[in-house]
């Protein structure tokens, strides 16, 4: 009995959090951009800000994520905070009355019920800021989102060639696992944006290891990026099928539904180098295409446009020297693309 109502406490605390974040999000303008539950996460698009639902980690409570283009780094922090303030006075005012108002005592049979519920809200009023602090007020955290931070703001109007990338930050254990992959997905585009592909290969070991944890891969939503990175350099800079089969057995629930323009050039790369399926590749490079040109420009910035549309014009190049029977067949084994074939594998 008392089991059961501290978890319904704290449920009640994950739902109160959620509908403060539902309607602060609305007074500041900003919109939703991951919700999940249950083993199921909705997602919005970049494409046209499309909503797509697919499966993903299983959470008991709801997990929400609210953002908006350029947003800064001192406005995110208010609604995080605001979020948590009004959750914690609409939790606690009904908490504080009910232990005065309580009869026959708080662990009373007839009350232990509902006591355990309100000591479970309870609990999580208390450790949620006090976890949250904690992990703000790390210095290297705070150090790795403002180097990010400052990196995004170029990539709305330039491209990954512009930007400092952190390695250092990205392979730092101090860091957040969150920001460490953030860094290391920064590190891997401007790589594959300047076709430095020396360093490209050393991020994506270091990649590799650190999404392999002792129950193998993680899943988690944010390191989505991270495997299609993996995918797309197995199949394409160093070739690998058994590395490429991998990684998109991994992720392919979210990688197939996928519309956005990253997404299907992952795939008609996958499909052409890994499963020589000429045909497909070229059907999700035309809605690669597509859904470049009908992108949203507010969760699209310039860098990662120019990117995809970089190796969306390389595959197309490349099908056509399939396609001509004077060029190597994809069987031999050899990448129509300079300086990819002496790589060490993942």
């Amino acid at each position: 009995m008392a089991f059961f109502g501290s978890i319904l406490g704290i449920y009640a605390y994950n739902i109160v959090f959620s509908l403060s974040q539902v309607i602060l999000a609305k007074i500041m303008g900003l919109y939703l951009i991951r919700f999940a539950l249950f083993g199921t996460e909705w997602t919005k698009s970049s494409t046209k800000g499309k909503v797509e639902k697919h499966k993903g980690k299983f959470t008991f409570f709801p997990s929400l994520i609210y953002s908006k283009p350029q947003i800064s780094k001192s406005e995110d922090t208010r609604y995080g905070f605001s979020c948590m303030a009004v959750t914690t006075v609409i939790v606690m005012i009904p908490c504080v009355i009910y232990l005065f108002i309580c009869k026959g005592g708080l662990f009373a049979r007839q009350n232990l019920f509902v006591t355990f519920i309100v000591f479970g809200a309870m609990y999580m009023t208390i450790c949620m800021p006090v976890l949250t602090a904690l992990k703000m007020g790390n210095k290297s955290n705070r150090h790795a989102r403002d180097l990010y931070a400052a990196s995004l703001d170029k990539l709305w109007h330039g491209s990954f060639a512009d930007i400092e990338v952190y390695p250092d930050v990205a392979n730092d254990p101090k860091v957040n696992t969150t920001y460490r992959v953030i860094h290391m997905n920064m590190c891997i585009s401007k790589a594959l944006y300047t076709r430095d592909f020396d360093r490209l290969h050393e991020y994506m070991r270091s990649l590799d290891t650190m999404l392999r944890g002792p129950g193998g891969y993680s899943t988690f939503v944010a390191y989505t990026g991270c495997y299609y990175h993996l995918i797309f350099y197995s199949s394409y800079i160093n070739r690998n099928r058994e590395n490429a089969t991998k990684f998109y057995n991994i992720i392919k629930e979210r990688l197939e539904p996928d519309k956005d323009a990253n997404g299907r050039r992952v795939l008609a790369y996958y499909y052409l180098y890994v499963l020589n399926n000429v045909n497909r590749a070229k059907e999700y490079i035309a809605q690669a295409e597509e859904a470049l040109e009908s992108r949203n420009a507010d969760m699209y910035t310039e860098g990662e446009f120019l990117l995809d549309q970089m190796y969306i014009d390389e595959i197309k190049t490349n099908i056509e020297k399939v396609e001509n029977p004077a060029y190597v067949d994809l069987e031999q084994g050899n990448p129509l693309m300079d300086n990819t074939n002496n790589y060490t594998n993942v």
